[in-house]
């Protein structure tokens, strides 16, 4: 059982628009052990890459925010998580067209 304090972070992963006016939100949750960042569940189990087994870990350095690097490495797992690359993510945003005035 994980010993650390559980953190979350909220990161938005879409803007507020005229079609989603609350945009959208995701949340991740870290532990900080001897300045590592290991990102986790909300239980506080690491998180596993599905293909590597490898855990989402940061080393921290002196002056570094802590919840900058958590909130990067939260897309990172989600697009992860969802088989996706930043590519494939912003891809899947609605176009933005011009209102071109006509009735």
């Amino acid at each position: 059982m994980p010993t650390s304090e559980v953190r979350s972070v909220v990161v938005q992963v879409r803007p507020c628009s005229e079609r989603e006016p609350a945009g959208a939100v995701t949340y991740g949750y870290f532990t900080i052990d001897d300045n590592v960042l290991t990102m986790t569940g909300s239980d506080g189990m690491p998180v596993r890459d599905p293909v590597s087994g490898e855990m989402w870990t940061h080393k921290l350095e002196p002056g570094e925010d802590a919840r900058h690097v958590a909130r990067r490495l939260t897309l990172k797992v989600r697009r992860t998580l969802r088989g996706e690359t930043e590519a494939q993510e912003r891809f899947r945003e609605p176009i933005k067209l011009p209102k071109l005035g006509i009735a």
